[in-house]
């Protein structure tokens, strides 16, 4: 039984006013990202997703509450993180392409990331967002499975 090649799937994602394509990463450089996502984001994403709960829940408790919250983000991500995070999973590794003014496919490069997401830092989170997702939401789905939840 021949295993299925996915290293040639391709997702499509509109970011803004622009449609991108995602490639997968190779097996080993997704280890390596992972490796850098879970060092570098993971600490911050914890205490992103404790603030946002308590906004979801009313947000009725005192701000004293919410500054270790905060603190804890801030402590654990920093504009170097943040940076060479983007470009790893944006351009680093060649797998992201767009198309460009004339349509055609172009390889997303540090140049083309500043000319379509300049004033949009939240374009460049939203793109970064669909990179990991392409390479490891069956991950993220395979540990809840793992840690017995839903399936």
């Amino acid at each position: 039984m021949r295993a299925e090649v996915k290293s040639t799937d391709t997702k499509k994602v509109v970011v803004g006013d622009n449609t991108f394509y995602i490639t997968p990463f190779p097996a080993f450089t997704a280890v390596n990202v992972f490796g850098y996502l879970t060092k570098d984001l993971l600490p911050a994403v914890g205490g992103i997703a404790g603030l946002l709960q308590k906004i979801q829940n009313g947000f009725d408790s005192d701000i004293n509450d919410v500054v270790p919250m905060l603190q804890e983000i801030v402590a654990n991500i920093d504009g170097d993180v943040m940076e060479s995070t983007a470009r790893r999973l944006l351009t680093q590794y060649k797998n992201v392409v767009f198309d460009d003014e004339d349509g055609r496919a172009k390889t997303l490069c540090e140049d083309d990331v500043n000319e379509i997401f300049c004033q949009d830092i939240i374009g460049i989170a939203k793109l970064a967002y669909e990179v990991i997702n392409v390479n490891y939401a069956d991950f993220f789905s395979g540990l809840r499975v793992l840690l017995g939840g839903a399936k």
